[in-house]
């Protein structure tokens, strides 16, 4: 194979690698936990198998976000990413069994990431974009 036929590959390659232990960039996202039971909620994401459907979400301050575990086992929605220092400084739902669920109301505005501290390799790159409120 030629050399050139090798940059493409080498550089996916290498920014697959540079994303693991990296911070995230700074945000001026805040999340308050919420009662799910009581809260009006403005979106919903599912964890099903080893995913959060939908991965991106957008919403406005003051929005409240609930992910729901329908899935078969335990998962988190951990704010960051994995192995970064800050890693469930904004938000950390702690482990969500089957049927459980995690709310947010977000405030500021920005981009905070998520992953699912139990399964890293798998399950990370939850984007939540938080416009100011009107």
């Amino acid at each position: 194979m030629r050399a050139a036929n090798w940059i493409p590959i080498v550089s996916a390659v290498l920014a697959v690698g540079c994303e693991v232990g990296e911070a995230a960039p700074p945000t001026n996202v805040v999340a308050r936990e919420v009662d799910c039971g009581t809260a009006a909620t403005s979106l919903t994401v599912d964890i099903v198998d080893f995913a959060f459907r939908p991965a991106e979400i957008s919403v406005r301050a003051g929005d409240v976000v609930k992910w729901t575990n329908d899935g078969k086992v335990m998962h988190t929605v951990t704010s960051g990413k994995p192995g970064s220092d800050d890693a469930g400084d904004v938000f950390d739902s702690g482990d969500l069994r089957t049927g459980d669920s995690f709310c947010l109301e977000f405030e500021g505005s920005g981009r905070a990431t998520y992953f699912c501290e139990i399964h890293p390799l798998v399950m990370r790159g939850g984007v939540v974009d938080v416009a100011p409120a009107d």
